[in-house]
């Protein structure tokens, strides 16, 4: 019986996703400072790695709506080191960092992307749609 529980989401991770989702409808609704809120609570209440990844993308997605850049790449940043097939963590945050005058590191992102073998971005995507 012990094997059954092991894989089974904590309570508090599965309180975390709650809010992710939660997190992700108000994003949807063009309210994204509660959004980003919502995002941060998730993070801090234990969403699972995989949630943990798309909270990350999401969150840097509000933070870019409401104006805050530098702390969108840092979550963009996060949400592709966590599950590196979310290559849209990536073309985002190169989009944000040509806007703030690093090219170079935007470049570097890019080729990230283009050597990833699932890679399956779409670059008309923009602006940053919500990830579940």
């Amino acid at each position: 019986m012990a094997a059954l529980t092991e894989d089974a989401p904590t309570p508090a991770a599965n309180e975390g996703v709650q809010t992710f989702k939660m997190g992700v409808m108000f994003r949807l609704a063009g309210r994204h400072k509660a959004a980003a809120t919502l995002f941060v609570r998730a993070l801090s209440e234990g969403v699972e790695r995989g949630h943990a990844a798309k909270c990350h993308f999401n969150l840097a997605s509000s933070l870019h709506e409401l104006g805050r850049d530098e702390e969108a790449c840092e979550h963009y940043s996060k949400a592709s080191n966590l599950d590196p097939s979310l290559t849209e963590a990536r073309t985002n945050e190169a989009a944000l960092r040509i806007k703030l005058g690093d090219p170079q590191r935007a470049a570097e992102l890019c080729e990230i992307v283009l050597v990833f073998p699932e890679s399956t971005v779409d670059f008309r995507v923009l602006p940053y749609p919500a990830v579940f």
